[in-house]
C-alpha cells in the first residue's frame, strides 16, 4: 500500500508537472505567435497600405502568404481589373508583361507558393464575396493541381472562403475535405515553441522591417505594388552554372508535388470552377509555366514524372474545346528558351516570362 502511494504521488505530480508545461508552451505560443496564426500582423497591414499606394516594399518576407492574400483582398479599395493566381513560378509575373505600356488597367498577382487548386477557388473566392469579379483571371497552372496525392495542405487557412465558392459552383452546402483547424495544434507544437522564442530574442532576425524601395536595384527580396516578387541579388543574377546545378537537384527524389502522380485528378473540379468563372463574364486565360530545359528532359524520360506531358495535353485539349487561351509551355524547347533563362529547376527569369507574355499586350478577344 505504500508503494502504491509512492506511485500515486509520483503520477499527480508527473501530470501536473505536464499540464503546466503544456499550458506554458500554449500561452507562449499564442502569445508571441511569430507566424500569426492567431493574430492579425501588423506588419501585413502596414505593408498592404504601402503597396495599395503604388510603392514597392522590400525584406518583406516571413509572413503567411494566404493570409497575406486574404487581407490584400479585404483592405485593398481598389478594383481590380486583373488578376493572377498560380504558385511561386507565376510569382514574377508583373503588370508590365501583360499589358506592356498600357497601364489603365489594375493588376494584382495573388500567387503563393506550392499552389493548390484550392487555393485558386479560394483566393477568387475572396473577391466573389467582396462583391465583383476580376474581368480576367490568369490561371498559373502547375500540373500537380491534378495530383491528388501531393503533400500540400496549406491552403486550408482559406476553406471558408473555399467552402462558399463551392457552394456557388455547384449550389449546395459544402465543406472542406478537411475541416480541422490545424492551427491549434501548433499551440502545443515544440518547434513553434523554439521558433517563437527566436522571435522573441532576436525580433529584427525573425521580423524584419520593411521599407519602401524607389527602384528595384536593391540587393533583397522586393515585393512590387502589383504583388509579384524580386529575390536578393545571389538569385537574381545567380551563374548559369549554378542553375544547372539546381535544376539537377530538382530532379532528384522526392520530386516537388509530384510523387504518387500516376493520373489526373481534379479535373471535374477544375472545369466545373473555370465553367463558373466564366458564367460570370470573366475572362479566363492559362498560364504553363516552364521548367528548365535539364529539368524537363529529366522529368519528361522517367516514368515515374512523365505525367507531366498528360498534363499539358489535357489542359490544352480542354482550351482547345472552350476556346481558351493557353500561354506557356512546360516544355522550354517548344517556347526558345535557355538555361539562362531559369533561376533553378522550375522558376523562370524576367526576360523569359515577359517574352511568353507579348500575345497579351493586346486585349484578348475571345468571347465566353
Amino acid at each position: 500500500m505504500k508503494n502504491d502511494g509512492s506511485y500515486n504521488k509520483w503520477f499527480l505530480s508527473y501530470v501536473l508537472l505536464s499540464s503546466i508545461f503544456l499550458i506554458a508552451v500554449s500561452m507562449i505560443n499564442y502569445r508571441i505567435d511569430c507566424a500569426f496564426l492567431f493574430h492579425n500582423s501588423e506588419f501585413d497591414t502596414k505593408a498592404i497600405d504601402v503597396l495599395t499606394k503604388g510603392k514597392n516594399i522590400a525584406g518583406f518576407i516571413n509572413f503567411d502568404e494566404r493570409h497575406f492574400q486574404k487581407s490584400y483582398i479585404e483592405k485593398n479599395t481598389h478594383k481590380m481589373d486583373i488578376i493572377a493566381v498560380g504558385s511561386s513560378r507565376t510569382l514574377n509575373l508583373r503588370k508590365r508583361a501583360i499589358l506592356g505600356k498600357r497601364k489603365e488597367k489594375k493588376f494584382f498577382n495573388h500567387s503563393v507558393s506550392g499552389a493548390s487548386l484550392e487555393d485558386y477557388i479560394s483566393i477568387i473566392g475572396l473577391y466573389k464575396e467582396k462583391g465583383y469579379m476580376p474581368s480576367r483571371v490568369i490561371l498559373g497552372i502547375d500540373p500537380w493541381i491534378f495530383n491528388r496525392n501531393k503533400t500540400q495542405n496549406k491552403w486550408k487557412f482559406l476553406s471558408p472562403s473555399y467552402d462558399k465558392m463551392i457552394k456557388e459552383i455547384y449550389g449546395v452546402n459544402a465543406k472542406a475535405t478537411v475541416q480541422d483547424d490545424n492551427r491549434f495544434l501548433q499551440l502545443l507544437n515544440v518547434d513553434y515553441l523554439k521558433a517563437n522564442i527566436m522571435s522573441w530574442l532576436n525580433p529584427k532576425k525573425n521580423n524584419p522591417d520593411f521599407y519602401i524601395a524607389d527602384d528595384l536595384s536593391v540587393d533583397s527580396y522586393i515585393k512590387e505594388s502589383d504583388g509579384s516578387l524580386h529575390y536578393p541579388y545571389k538569385i537574381r543574377f545567380q551563374k548559369d552554372e549554378e542553375t544547372i546545378k539546381k535544376a539537377r537537384e530538382y530532379v532528384k527524389f522526392p520530386v516537388y508535388l509530384l510523387e504518387n502522380f500516376g493520373e489526373l485528378s481534379n479535373t471535374v473540379l477544375f472545369e466545373d470552377f473555370v465553367d463558373f468563372l466564366r458564367k460570370k463574364d470573366v475572362e479566363v486565360v492559362f498560364f504553363l509555366p516552364p521548367y528548365h530545359p535539364l529539368t524537363y528532359e529529366l522529368l519528361t524520360t522517367n516514368p515515374r514524372y512523365a505525367i507531366i506531358r498528360s498534363a499539358e495535353a489535357y489542359i490544352r485539349n480542354y482550351a482547345s474545346r472552350e476556346h481558351i487561351k493557353v500561354i506557356g509551355s512546360y516544355d522550354p524547347n517548344a517556347l526558345g528558351l535557355k538555361s539562362k533563362d531559369f533561376t533553378d529547376g522550375m522558376h523562370i527569369r524576367d526576360k523569359g516570362i515577359e517574352a511568353i507574355f507579348k500575345s497579351l499586350h493586346e486585349p484578348v478577344t475571345s468571347k465566353q
